[in-house]
């Protein structure tokens, strides 16, 4: 089957369709998103001319249902582009936030090479996250030469 644009009708009738298409099931669980996935991970579809979703959230309101307002579907087993409704849970901004920084290895320096002493580390109250003292120092610099 020929890729890219069919002229005169449409590849798939429906975007259940088009989703279905897009899935390989892995042996971890998860189901994969094959279509296109964008800058930050994420699988895209497209739902009706030029409106675009979140390839997770359509799976999830699709399979379970709406997503409670003010909530993020966290991915449970850390994958961005799985699209298995199982692996998706409804979370506040703040929790997906911990949990995502529990996942991860905890960094001994930031990405320029300080390291995260006591003295040197600022946790964000909002997010929860360790920022570099050291770095948050240059920016704020870099940001008043700019300005003045």
């Amino acid at each position: 089957m020929a890729r890219g644009k069919v002229v005169g009708e449409r590849r798939y009738k429906t975007p259940e369709e088009s989703f279905d298409a897009r899935i390989a099931k892995a042996d971890t669980g998860c189901w994969l998103w094959t279509g296109h996935i964008g800058r930050n991970g994420y699988g895209v579809i497209g739902i009706g001319g030029r409106k675009l979703a979140k390839a997770h959230r359509f799976a999830y309101e699709r399979f379970i249902g709406p997503i409670p307002d003010g909530m993020q579907l966290d991915h449970l087993c850390r994958v961005r582009h799985c699209v298995n409704p199982t692996h998706l849970e409804p979370v506040s901004n703040r929790e997906n936030v911990i949990r995502g920084n529990e996942a991860r290895p905890r960094a001994l320096a930031c990405k320029r090479g300080h390291l995260f002493t006591p003295k040197n580390t600022y946790v964000n109250p909002s997010s929860g996250r360790r920022e570099c003292k050291a770095c948050r120092v240059a920016a704020l610099n870099r940001f008043l030469e700019k300005k003045a």
